[in-house]
């Protein structure tokens, strides 16, 4: 068996999946207007090879611990939904490429967990390193 091992960001897709999380959390109330901006110095930061990982755990998740479970989870369906529509096709064709090959798929990514998860389901890759 061959593996097939898939980055996210700028790769898989071609966008950051934790500034779309993050717009998302903007949109549905959870996060207030200047998240994304604060989301966006942690990506410079990172850049510069700079970053305070647990600065920026601390700023981007500890917000949702204000708020029930269930309701995170929601938006994390809500998310998935929303980013299942944009997925570029050439991306979801080489995964089911390498899946119609017998290969086994995985994504390996430095995002957090949960916000790779939705996109692994909507890719339909069962494998996930985050």
């Amino acid at each position: 068996m061959r593996l097939a091992l898939f980055d996210l960001d700028h790769t898989l897709i071609p966008f950051d999946s934790g500034l779309a999380w993050t717009r998302h959390l903007v949109r549905e109330g959870a996060l207030d207007a200047q998240a994304e901006a604060r989301y966006l110095g942690f990506c410079h930061q990172y850049v510069a090879g700079t970053l305070d990982i647990h600065a920026m755990v601390r700023a981007n998740l500890l917000p949702l611990a204000a708020f029930e479970p269930a309701q995170v989870r929601a938006w994390r369906a809500s998310f998935e939904m929303e980013i299942a529509a944009q997925l570029p096709e050439a991306m979801r064709a080489l995964v089911n490429e390498h899946r119609a090959q017998g290969d086994l798929c995985a994504i390996v990514t430095a995002t957090e967990r949960g916000v790779a998860e939705p996109f692994a389901r909507a890719f339909g890759i069962a494998h996930l390193v985050t």
